[in-house]
């Protein structure tokens, strides 16, 4: 009997991670879903394990000391695509579940990688439903989720956490990545393998993770008026969950604010610098004699040629008649 608890529980997170508060009708119908989704997963896993008991149960698995990536697969239930992992049988199961594992992974603690997708609630951020997954796997096994971070897959956002602790005495190591899709779809990759093997394994687990392509193409707008500002939502697109935009400058309020100045608004920036003040008795800056000669003065008068006098300006160029 194919005995791999954790993948089991794994493949039934993300059935628990959007239920938050339900109606107890609600409640009975999501609890008969997730032990048909739980039975019908472990059904399936038993038949891949049959007649492979012997040798799953021995505790040596064949330490592959350089793991590559292998050719593209298509999840179509679940709407994603990835590269596999070389020598790793893949196996897919109803709902988007994919399981992939060498020929001689131990049942209990691999190496394994999974994948599952299911339809999200909007009413939950991706924290909340992280937690919840969190919570979940770790009050339920003898694994910690620790070193939590934020990064992105596929352009979305996504929670990823390392997982330390032991499975039926074997210390291990691995990791979980929780991702939030359009606000309409949630996505959880797992990895377990004992620590020496998990060591070589991580870094081809984030390949496979980076590799990873969501088909959104059927997934709807965010989810506006559900009184969640979510992940792709903001005050220009839905200021009923995430508050009004920015106010325009409110002049006349008796605040010059950052986008308020004298030229748009002088009640309360003050009036912008006046024009020269020609007539005030004082030559200012911008004022001279051609602008404003009762400051200034008049211009210089031009040569008075012909008055018998060669003046300052004259000479015998411009006025013979006085320069001779």
């Amino acid at each position: 009997m194919f005995k791999n608890k954790f993948f089991v529980f794994i493949a039934t997170l993300l059935l628990l991670s959007s239920c938050i508060t339900i109606s107890p009708a609600d409640n009975e119908k999501e609890q008969q879903s997730m032990q048909l989704t739980q039975i019908a997963i472990n059904q399936q896993l038993t038949q891949i394990a049959s007649g492979e008991e012997n040798q799953n149960d021995s505790d040596s698995v064949e330490d592959l000391e350089i793991y590559s990536l292998g050719s593209e697969h298509v999840n179509e239930e679940g709407g994603y695509s990835f590269r596999t992992i070389s020598g790793f049988t893949l196996e897919e199961f109803e709902g988007g579940f994919i399981y992939m594992a060498p020929s001689d992974a131990n049942t209990e603690y691999g190496p394994l990688v999974s994948m599952n997708t299911e339809k999200l609630d909007g009413s939950i951020s991706l924290y909340e439903a992280f937690s919840n997954v969190k919570n979940n796997l770790t009050g339920d096994s003898d694994l910690e989720a620790q070193s939590e971070t934020d990064i992105t897959v596929d352009g979305w956002p996504a929670i990823s956490a390392n997982l330390t602790g032991e499975i039926e005495g074997r210390e291990v190591g691995g990791r979980i990545v929780y991702i939030h899709i359009a606000s309409t779809q949630e996505f959880l990759m797992a990895g377990i393998a004992p620590v020496d093997i998990w060591h070589p394994l991580s870094q081809t687990f984030e390949d496979v993770l980076q590799s990873i392509v969501f088909d959104t193409s059927s997934d709807s707008e965010p989810l506006c008026g559900n009184g969640i500002c979510g992940d792709f939502e903001h005050p220009g697109n839905c200021p009923q969950d995430c508050g009004s935009p920015d106010p325009e400058p409110l002049c006349g309020d008796g605040f010059c604010g950052d986008f308020e100045n004298s030229g748009n608004c002088p009640q309360d920036c003050g009036n912008p610098e006046p024009e020269p003040l020609c007539g005030d008795g004082f030559c200012g800056d911008f004022e001279h004699s051609g602008n404003c000669p009762q400051d200034c003065g008049n211009p210089q008068p031009e040569p008075l040629c012909g008055d018998g006098f060669c003046g300052d300006f004259e000479h015998a160029g411009n006025c013979p008649q006085d320069c001779k």
